[in-house]
């Protein structure tokens, strides 16, 4: 066409700030790069698996029977009813890699192993000798008969009261060993029992029997007391512990 003259363009395609040759596919400055539309439509998503559900009613079956079977009389043990819900969603995660994804099993899995952990930590533990030897607060010990009598009593921190005064030591021998580290010891004694106190109050004040002290003093002070009845009447070996408090033992 005469006097026409096709757009200079050295060294790049063609530009134009026209519509029109935005609409024809050309590059329109201050559009930026133009969408590209997709080829074909987009891939179908994957169905749900339907593992995790399963596993989680297998679960569900699993603390059902086991309540049952516990309420009839079988005692079970705490940790079996994280046990068994362990070992299903274990099962599940294995049957994930072929039949369905089931990924966030792991997450209860995890859970269930720190419980299971700790549960059979917990039924080890010997919580009747945990009462007597550690924790704080105030308590009182009272064994009804000789062979309740613990040969350690513990107490972190508070006040201990080790009563024995209802006790009949005729034909036997004792040995005691009380600590407290922080906090008073009060103990009482049966009338007539033979008593060898072995007492240290590292801080504080103590009064065994007729004898008395205070301040700080780390030393052991041995004290023998046989009672208004003289010697006999069983025998008890008594050894005590405040690190900081006071110590008293009295019939």
């Amino acid at each position: 066409m005469p006097g026409y003259r096709p757009p200079f363009a050295p060294g790049g395609p063609y530009a134009s700030s026209s519509p029109y040759a935005a609409s024809l596919g050309y590059a329109y400055p201050g559009l930026g790069p133009q969408p590209v539309q997709p080829s074909g439509p987009p891939a179908p998503k994957r169905p749900r698996s339907r593992l995790g559900r399963v596993v989680v009613s297998l679960v569900a079956l699993a603390i059902g029977i086991l309540a049952v079977v516990d309420a009839s009389g079988a005692s079970l043990p705490g940790s079996a009813y994280v046990a068994l819900p362990l070992a299903l969603v274990a099962l599940g995660l294995i049957a994930g890699a072929w039949l369905g994804r089931a990924r966030w099993l792991i997450v209860p899995g995890l859970l269930l192993t720190v419980a299971l952990a700790a549960s059979s930590t917990a039924e080890r533990v010997d919580w009747q000798a945990v009462r007597h030897h550690g924790g704080t607060g105030d308590v009182t010990w009272a064994p009804t008969t000789i062979a309740d009598i613990q040969t350690g009593y513990r107490l972190n921190a508070g006040n201990a009261t080790l009563d024995l005064s209802r006790l009949d030591f005729t034909d036997h021998t004792v040995d005691v060993d009380v600590d407290v580290n922080v906090g008073d010891l009060t103990i009482i004694l049966p009338p007539n029992v033979d008593t060898n106190v072995d007492a240290k109050v590292s801080v504080g004040d103590g009064k065994v029997f007729d004898q008395s002290w205070n301040g700080i003093d780390k030393s052991r002070r041995h004290i023998t007391d046989n009672g208004a009845d003289g010697p006999g009447g069983g025998h008890l070996n008594l050894k005590t512990d405040v690190s900081l408090g006071n110590l008293e033992v009295h019939r």
